[in-house]
């Protein structure tokens, strides 16, 4: 499976965005996070490598950005997670 999230510039993934995530209702953990993949799917709007982040780059990691009830928020997701739940870059 492809990866069907546009890459975003670094500038979508601000500390105000990391700080607004609260994960939800899950932790996370890989076995969570695959587990809600249909939330992900509902409310992911697009990705970064992590390692190309401005705010809080970290190697091996996609950062994610998603959108909820009006509000933008982002995490870092490991590669297993992000191919497990949006494919496969490239």
């Amino acid at each position: 499976m492809k990866c069907k999230l546009p890459r975003l510039y670094a500038d979508s993934f601000d500390f105000s965005r990391w700080r607004a995530c609260d994960f939800r209702s899950f932790s996370c953990r890989t076995e969570d996070l695959v587990a809600h993949k249909t939330y992900f799917l509902d409310h992911a709007i697009g990705y970064l490598e992590g390692e190309n982040l401005i705010c809080r780059p970290k190697a091996n990691t996609y950062a994610v950005l998603l959108l909820e009830d009006e509000q933008f928020f982002w995490f870092h997701m490991r590669r297993i997670e992000f191919e497990t739940i949006f494919g496969k870059v490239n």
